[in-house]
């Protein structure tokens, strides 16, 4: 029995298919890998601006919370209020304060160790952690009625609170310079993917109407050839034969035919004998 080969096979219509097929298939494959990988980059970057968007709105409003406090205090140690009334004024203050404190230290934890903006966040962490422990010393001298001591902690704390400012104000244009460049990533990926998908679209169309082509080429040309010659056959050209070439079920049917007319040929010469 005569092998049949993959090369052969590759020759016939179904092998041809299979081929065109397989490398629709790897283009697709291909352009969905690249296509699924720039998706994945534009969800890490709107990951990565959620998460500055909600640290900056974080930092501001401690910052901010951290000048009320400042006032607050300010206010009550100058008109002398009693410790009583000034700790219910503060207390709110340092809770919440407290409160954005960890969130910011939740935060960090997330981020690399060792990062620049880790470590910010972590200072700005601390500065809170020292103008809240100014404030607590603070309301102890006014417990104690030690008005000269709590003035003197009234400009430390105006250091701390100008470090809290000075720290925000650098976190959050560290923070903004990740958003943007987070979205220049998302921007430049979302390019990608418009671009990949029409590509993959078109050299997927193309590939099968060049296909088609070949493939209908291939089978007008063997049906034309063998009704061409099956007509001369009729005619009386014993002679004729078909060309053995094409696509491989041509190849049968052309061997098929011209062991027929070879048959048919032999016949009528042994019959004019």
């Amino acid at each position: 029995m005569e092998r049949f080969s993959f090369r052969r096979f590759l020759n016939t219509l179904g092998g041809r298919l299979a081929g065109l097929a397989l490398f629709v298939a790897i283009i697709a494959v291909v352009g969905g890998g690249i296509g699924g990988w720039q998706m994945l980059r534009i969800r890490d970057a709107i990951v990565v601006m959620q998460e500055a968007t909600s640290l900056v709105e974080t930092a501001l409003t401690t910052a901010h919370q951290a000048t009320e406090l400042v006032l607050v205090v300010r206010e009550e140690v100058g008109r002398g209020s009693l410790a009583g009334e000034m700790n219910q004024r503060i207390a709110p203050y340092l809770v919440t304060l407290q409160g954005y404190q960890e969130a910011l230290r939740s935060q960090a934890r997330g981020l690399p160790p060792g990062s620049d903006l880790r470590n910010r966040i972590e200072t700005v962490a601390v500065t809170i952690g020292n103008l809240t422990d100014v404030t607590r010393q603070i309301l102890q001298a006014v417990e104690t009625n030690d008005r000269t001591w709590a003035r003197y902690l009234l400009a430390q704390l105006d250091v701390n609170h100008r470090l809290v400012e000075q720290d925000t104000t650098t976190l959050v244009a560290m923070v903004r310079a990740r958003h943007h460049q987070a979205m220049a990533d998302a921007r430049l990926a979302a390019r990608r993917v418009l671009v990949v998908v029409p590509l993959v679209t078109v050299m997927v169309i193309l590939a099968a109407a060049v296909a088609a082509v070949v493939v209908l080429r291939g089978a007008v040309t063997g049906a034309r050839l063998l009704s061409t010659s099956a007509q001369r056959l009729a005619e009386g050209h014993l002679e004729e034969r078909v060309p053995v070439q094409g696509l491989e079920e041509f190849r049968f049917l052309a061997r098929t035919f011209n062991n027929m007319a070879s048959e048919l040929q032999q016949l009528y010469t042994g019959l004019e004998r």
